[in-house]
């Protein structure tokens, strides 16, 4: 789990990898639960990614998970 302090610095270290890249896969593999602010986090990545021409796709996650990124519209 990450939070607080450490989530700024999780934040900071992804924005920064994903403005260098245009294909980005999140491994899920161990992810049993997402809160809102780690989908935020999600939305973040994908969205900075789309928006440059990049895609990005998520790997393993479990059925949990997946029904919460295809209402986020992370899937399509």
């Amino acid at each position: 789990m990450v939070s607080g302090e450490d989530l700024d610095s999780v934040k900071e270290a992804v924005k920064q990898l994903v403005s260098t890249t245009s294909a980005v896969v999140v491994n899920l593999d161990t992810v049993s639960y997402v809160d809102s602010e780690g989908l935020g986090v999600l939305v973040g990545i994908h969205t900075s990614v789309r928006n440059r021409g990049g895609k990005v796709r998520f790997a393993a996650a479990n059925p949990v998970i997946t029904d919460l990124f295809r209402l986020a519209k992370l899937l399509e």
